[in-house]
């Protein structure tokens, strides 16, 4: 029933159940291991009504019975939901330096247990990417950026929205940087991708282009007058 309350979006109802059934789970003997589904669900419920705080001392106390010293594969999967969350509620909250130093943990963990190019990262890769730009640090990201657009392409196909997406960031960092023929040819990537997948941002993308264009024909328009 409380999964039935989280879907239809009535998470005050969802988190009594959610509350009830792990408080009676364990009176009844019920490990740990086996709440970590309502745990994540508890804590989605409470972060989707606004209570961070509550949310994450709901994770915490999940994380709590994962000794790390001796994580196996299988134990990391089973945490793997409540570290991925606990990145979320840190961005949520906009403690963006500590949700990158979380995604950056995670991240370690990732590599270790799943691989370097299992398709976990990219949602980890994307948390830390947004926290990172939320303090005004894009153009460091973009070895994230760029690892994250190989993921995608593996795992979506190139011609995937999520791809222009990536691209797009490139071409903005492109751009910020003053390499207006590279972020052209990033941003017609993202244009031809959108054309097929998301239309809705094709007129967006266009503006792009143009933009890019009235900065460099402003550019040449100084070195002009400087000559």
């Amino acid at each position: 029933m409380p999964l039935k309350h989280y879907e239809n979006g009535d998470y005050e109802k969802s988190i009594a159940g959610f509350k009830s059934g792990i408080e009676k789970s364990r009176s009844e003997g019920v490990s740990g291991d086996r709440l970590i589904e309502f745990r994540v669900k508890l804590a989605e419920s409470y972060l989707a009504e606004g209570k961070r705080d509550e949310a994450m001392a709901v994770v915490d106390e999940g994380l709590a019975q994962f000794d790390e010293a001796n994580l196996s594969r299988e134990r990391f999967l089973l945490s793997s939901p409540l570290r991925l969350l606990r990145v979320r509620i840190l961005y949520k909250g906009k403690k963006f330096k500590e949700a990158q130093g979380a995604a950056a943990d995670l991240l370690k963990l990732q590599e270790r247990y799943l691989g370097s190019d299992s398709r976990e990262l990219i949602e980890t890769l994307n948390l830390g990417i947004a926290s990172a730009c939320a303090e005004d640090r894009c153009a460091d990201t973009r070895p994230m950026i760029l690892r994250q657009l190989t993921l995608k392409e593996k795992y979506l196909g190139k011609d995937h929205e999520h791809v222009a997406s990536s691209l797009a960031q490139l071409a903005e960092l492109e751009e910020q940087a003053g390499n207006f023929d590279e972020a052209e040819k990033l941003f017609k990537r993202v244009l031809a991708i959108r054309t097929k997948s998301a239309p809705e941002l094709v007129e967006s993308t266009r503006k792009n282009l143009v933009r890019l264009e009235l900065k460099r024909m402003q550019g040449k328009s100084r070195n002009n007058q400087a000559e």
